[in-house]
């Protein structure tokens, strides 16, 4: 399976994503590194699902290139360096997009099926973002928001079954499986949007009605000019990575075998 999530709350945004990864030759990896910081220090990240690699080149190591290159670490493209004190989620988004599409897909002469969903903050923003870049086949639209600084909630895509289960509290074949029970096929249609309640089953913004109810420990304004990089003993804001196996129950649920999750947290820098 492939599956990535992201879930944003007042003081920040979690990143999940499983470690399956298939090249264009088919050969599968089941330790692949989905989620990537894309400058280190900033709270900056991009998780991908779909194809492993564009050509010859895991998406790993691609991503890996890009953050050389907003680093300033490219002599060749020295104009990509990212302002820590200026950049936007929004162009963060639009060159992941060019250097992925325009530089890679475009140039090779294979297909492509890749979504990347990118998540963090703008420089000086109190709240996060959620943008998505979609390649498929030959194509690319521009990145579109998925979620604005006002948005808070559950966002999935790839392979959808197992978190529609948990979340949803059904699967896509639910009216199937009830008219196979004895339900006449209308009514079982009925029950499946009425359990669901959703028109898109992988696309759960929710608004958050009051601040107060969120579980963190603090507001979601940040101090001024108070950042990660510029207090010397703070850490970096991504909050720990955490790698490990899935239940024996859930792993069968989900129909994958030795996969494992990585998840990182991008969080508000007065945190870190």
């Amino acid at each position: 399976m492939t599956i990535i999530v992201s879930v944003k709350i007042n003081d920040g945004v979690v990143m999940a994503a499983d470690s399956a990864g298939t090249m264009a030759s088919g050969q599968v990896y089941g330790h692949a590194n989905k989620i990537t910081n894309l400058y280190e220090g900033l709270p900056i990240g991009a998780m991908s699902t779909g194809a492993g690699g564009i050509g010859n080149e895991s998406v790993e190591t691609l991503l890996k290139d890009l953050r050389r290159r907003f680093a300033g670490l490219d002599p060749e493209h020295a104009d990509w360096r990212l302002d820590p004190a200026a950049y936007t989620l929004e162009d963060v988004a639009h060159r992941l997009r060019t250097f992925l599409f325009e530089e890679r897909v475009q140039a090779g002469d294979e297909d492509t099926s890749l979504q990347l969903r990118v998540c963090g903050y703008s420089a000086g923003r109190p709240l996060a973002e959620v943008w998505e870049v979609n390649i498929v086949g030959r194509a690319c639209p521009a990145p579109r928001c998925i979620m604005g600084e006002e948005g808070f909630g559950v966002l999935w895509d790839g392979q959808y079954e197992a978190l529609n289960r948990l979340i949803l509290g059904t699967g896509f074949e639910i009216g199937a499986a009830l008219a196979r029970h004895g339900i006449p096929k209308g009514q079982a249609s009925h029950c499946r949007q009425g359990w669901s309640g959703t028109s898109t089953p992988h696309s759960r913004p929710r608004p958050c009605r009051s601040r107060t109810r969120s579980t963190s420990r603090a507001s979601s304004s940040r101090p001024p000019s108070d950042s990660c990089a510029s207090r010397s003993s703070c850490r970096n804001p991504w909050a720990g990575r955490c790698r490990s196996p899935r239940s024996p129950s859930t792993r069968a649920s989900a129909g994958c075998s030795d996969q494992t999750f990585v998840g990182w947290s991008l969080v508000d820098p007065r945190y870190c």
